[in-house]
């Protein structure tokens, strides 16, 4: 197991005698108090700057003429999720981004809980490129490791969560969610 920086030298790699523990980085997941995309890079600091500012900013909205997306920088990839990668390197990534994957779908679920929330509080819509969010996520749910785990019950877990039920830790380990 993999991980980056020690006490002596934090620029270094090294392997961990143990796993690291999700439970705890899915955790301090919901403890963090904005979780953004970089795959939705925009609408992320969209969403970054209302709940700072309480306000959503008229070039943040699908329908403004204001709206360059000036953050969406695509660079040539393709939109297309389902078609890239191909299933072999899918197997690949799988058994080295076991722990990133889940940790990415309960990212996501809180996303998109924000942006719904930012959304109805706002009465516009900020996230154009909800389809492909949708696309993103399916293929993450569909990944080994999220089978697995059970990635199709966080949305459960999460969302409660969010909403200020507390006992986002006990509801993980009820449901054996606690590890791969």
């Amino acid at each position: 197991h993999m991980s980056c920086g020690e006490a002596q030298n934090p620029r270094a790699n090294y392997a961990l005698e143990e796993p690291p523990r999700l439970d705890v980085a899915l955790t301090n997941l919901m403890d963090a108090n904005f979780i953004g995309i970089t795959d939705f890079y925009y609408t992320s600091i969209c969403i970054f700057r209302f709940r700072r500012e309480g306000i959503l900013q008229e070039e943040c909205a699908c329908e403004s003429e204001k709206n360059l997306q000036l953050f969406n920088k695509r660079h040539g990839v393709p939109n297309d999720y389902t078609n890239f990668p191909t299933v072999h390197l899918n197997v690949m990534i799988d058994e080295i981004t076991r722990y990133d994957t889940v940790l990415f779908v309960a990212g996501m679920i809180r996303f998109l809980d924000d942006v719904e929330t930012a959304e109805n509080m706002s009465g516009r819509r900020i996230f154009c490129d909800r389809g492909d969010a949708e696309k993103l996520l399916d293929t993450y749910m569909n990944t080994k490791a999220c089978v697995e785990f059970g990635c199709h019950q966080l949305e459960s877990i999460v969302l409660p969560a969010l909403r200020g039920m507390g006992g986002f830790y006990s509801r993980l380990q009820s449901r054996g969610l606690s590890s791969l």
